[in-house]
């Protein structure tokens, strides 16, 4: 961002803190420190109005419109502040300077829009009709977007002069150009606004157009605020019937309500009729699930990469086999001489990981995005709007590969798989365009009979999530892989945390309160966005924001509302364990052991952790005998279990049975064990006389990682429950140290 760009945002931020005069009078300090800025005009009329305002004013005039109009230019200055902010954009960002570039070889009007948009559709039906005749009521089908994979059409893409190649490739061409008009335009007018929205809903305009044109405004209002855009979005969403372009718009209009917050109250009077909808109030709340699920991308893909793929690369030959493909080697060979269930269990294994990145893309997962993301170095991506096109096989950059593509069954099948967006899709038709023209071709139609049963398909792709889904996946790849990225604002860093955003903070309670629940369940931190709509005299509230409370360390409000819950309902199991959990973590024992006795007392089935912690917390509270009985009954039911040895040598070791504790000891130092393990032998050791074990094994325990002697000299209270003296402690540590 440059200092100029800084500078009118900081300007644009500061307008409702400032009086209309002041505001005057710093935009036009910015004239002046950019005299390349175009809003001079605007400026110098709106000065002449509030002239004549505060003429009135000292007329003593009394005018009851006067609070509207002030309202009114303010507005009036916020539109040229974000113009400007325009200007500074196209002239300083090299994405927009280009874009600018672009739109200006083209004049664009609302006839001539309309017009070019309105006649490719009728052009291309009257050219399938004619071309057709026998199929007059489908003559759209080659370039249906709902219907990508189908690649039989009647455009010949190895003849650019073809008249459906050339139709598709000049309006291609304008697209591109139309798109680059809206990124870079000024703030829209309300008429202009209210044009678009009607043309983007229209049945009349192909929906694909639409859609890549939904995605212009939004990436536009993304980088300047403009309410008329804003407002464009939730027209568009509200009107149209068709399903792809509805979500665009509601993706849209949902992440340029949070980037134009600057609007106030004109903001609010759009969003909030739409909140009162309860299919809009889930469909954001699933979209904040999605976003989540984008913003976790990276990381997913990482555990991918890291762990599924070298599981399924281990075992890719009895894949390529399974298909009639390769040759076992030597060493598979005699393994499967000498153990002939050998490749029945590596096939198995490498189903086991495909299914489970199956099972990660069906719950919403974007698994594609490690592979696809090396893919977008292709010249189709250094058009910007090529990476907003929904996918269509006549696009004219890619319109020639699919036509050198041999076996298109092969290609229908793989771009019919998954949930694959249409980004990665483009880059599917460059790659297997390069890939199969140097394959043997008995191997590609090898692959091309048996991969019908082999490439898993995807389920409910017209769902309203759905769509939502694959279009996050193109925004995702967008924000992430461009090449200028950095001239855009990433949206997926914050997006997944708007409802606790404005223009959405506080309006959606129910929502808010699932949403925190889904965080907290996938280990994530919730406390800010659930904060917003958190009401204390609420018992659910109090009980989410005590299960938060846990998450985060918070255990002493844990402890109050889990507390404050379960004396008000006695039976409520949760809450009697939660203050039981609360109370243990605080290392308020007499309390833990209180709460953790009505916990196990209301289990049903053993629960094994709160009996572990309730016999510690007896423990801690020197009731020994009763700790020591429950965990003999435990580790003869768990007797593999090493926290249950652990606490049992531990209340034996209290007990003075330092016989017994060391046998313990002794196995867990053998198998699992921890610094406390070697440090409490060593007490085991001093309390029998057994200096030479005790010293070695302090020796362990301060080479270990974290530990130091502060940690023995610490235990003043243990030392004098078992007897040792503090003289013995500094004599064992003197030999420690030699």
């Amino acid at each position: 961002m440059t200092e100029d760009i800084r500078n009118i945002r900081k300007f644009i931020n500061e307008i409702p803190n400032l009086s209309l005069g002041q505001g005057i009078s710093r935009m036009r300090e910015l004239i002046l420190m950019m005299p390349w800025l175009t809003v001079s005009e605007q400026l110098s009329m709106l000065e002449r109005d509030y002239a004549l305002m505060l003429d009135v004013l000292l007329k003593g005039y009394k005018d009851e419109s006067r609070p509207q109009m002030y309202s009114q230019m303010l507005s009036r200055l916020r539109v040229i502040a974000c113009n400007a902010l325009s200007d500074a954009v196209t002239r300083q960002v090299p994405t927009f300077t280009a874009a600018k570039t672009k739109a200006n070889t083209v004049s664009f009007d609302k006839d001539s829009i309309m017009d070019t948009l309105q006649g490719f559709v009728q052009d291309l039906a009257i050219f399938l009709l004619s071309s057709n005749p026998s199929n007059p009521s489908n003559p759209s089908n080659p370039s249906n977007p709902s219907n990508p994979s189908n690649p039989s059409n009647p455009s010949n893409p190895s003849n650019p002069s073809d008249p459906l190649s050339s139709l598709h490739k000049h309006h291609q061409d304008y697209l591109d150009k139309l798109f680059s008009y809206i990124l870079t335009s000024h703030n829209w007018t309300a008429d202009e606004a209210g044009f678009m929205s009607e043309l983007l809903a229209s049945p009349t305009i192909d929906s694909m157009d639409a859609q890549l044109l939904v995605s212009a405004v939004t990436l536009s209002a993304l980088t300047v605020p403009d309410i008329s855009k804003v407002k464009c979005l939730t027209d568009t969403y509200t009107a149209t019937s068709d399903g792809n372009v509805r979500q665009r718009a509601f993706v849209g209009w949902v992440l340029t309500s949070c980037a134009n917050t600057c609007f106030g109250s004109q903001l609010t009077d759009i969003i909030n009729p739409l909140l009162k909808d309860a299919e809009v109030r889930n469909d954001l709340l699933e979209l904040s699930m999605q976003l989540f699920y984008s913003s976790q991308t990276e990381e997913y893909n990482s555990y991918i990469t890291n762990t599924i793929v070298p599981d399924i690369m281990k075992h890719s030959d009895v894949g390529m086999r399974h298909l009639g493909l390769g040759e076992k080697d030597d060493d598979t060979s005699i393994e499967d001489i000498l153990d002939a269930g050998a490749e029945e269990r590596r096939m198995e294994e490498m189903e086991q990981s495909v299914r489970k990145m199956m099972d990660m893309e069906k719950s919403g997962i974007d698994i594609y995005f490690g592979g696809f993301k090396q893919m977008k170095r292709y010249p189709f991506f250094y058009t910007l709007s090529n990476w907003f096109m929904p996918f269509y096989l006549d696009h004219p950059a890619i319109a020639r590969l699919v036509g050198s593509i041999r076996h298109k069954q092969l290609m229908s099948l793989m771009l019919d798989a998954g949930s694959m967006c249409n980004s990665d899709k483009y880059s599917l038709i460059h790659a297997m365009s390069s890939v199969f023209a140097r394959m043997p071709e008995n191997v590609v139609e090898q692959m091309n009979e048996t991969a019908g049963g082999a490439i898993p398909r995807f389920g409910q792709r017209n769902t309203p999530a759905y769509i939502r889904r694959i279009y996050l996946q193109d925004l995702l790849r967008f924000f992430k892989v461009f090449p200028q990225k950095q001239d855009f604002t990433d949206v997926f860093t914050t997006a997944h945390n708007f409802l606790a955003l404005p223009p959405f903070e506080g309006m959606l309670h129910d929502e808010v309160r699932k949403y925190a629940n889904f965080l907290l369940k996938r280990k994530k931190n919730p406390t800010a966005l659930f904060s917003t709509v958190y009401d204390n005299s609420n018992p659910e509230d109090n009980r989410l924001m005590a299960l938060i409370s846990i998450r985060n360390g918070n255990y002493s409000l844990a402890y109050e509302l889990f507390s404050a819950i379960a004396d008000s309902c006695p039976d409520d199991y949760n809450a009697v364990r939660g203050a039981a959990q609360a109370s243990f973590r605080l290392g308020d024992y007499a309390m833990a052991e209180k709460w953790y006795a009505r916990t196990v007392a209301m289990e049903q089935t053993e629960n094994l952790r709160s009996q572990l912690n309730y016999s510690v917390s007896m423990i801690h509270n020197h009731h020994l005998d009763n700790a020591a009985n429950n965990l003999y009954r435990l580790s003869f039911d768990y007797p593999d279990n090493a926290d249950v040895q652990r606490a049992l040598a531990y209340a034996q070791m209290l007990s003075g049975k330092t016989t017994q504790a060391l046998k313990l000891y002794s196995q867990l130092l053998a198998t699992d064990s921890n610094s406390c393990d070697k440090l409490n032998a060593a007490y085991c050791h001093m309390r029998q006389g057994q200096w030479q074990e005790a010293v070695s094994l302090l020796k362990a325990f301060l080479a270990m990682e974290g530990t130091s002697e502060d940690d023995i000299l610490g235990d003043d209270a243990l030392h004098k429950d078992m007897g040792i003296c503090k003289r013995d402690i500094m004599m064992a540590l003197d030999l420690a140290r030699q």
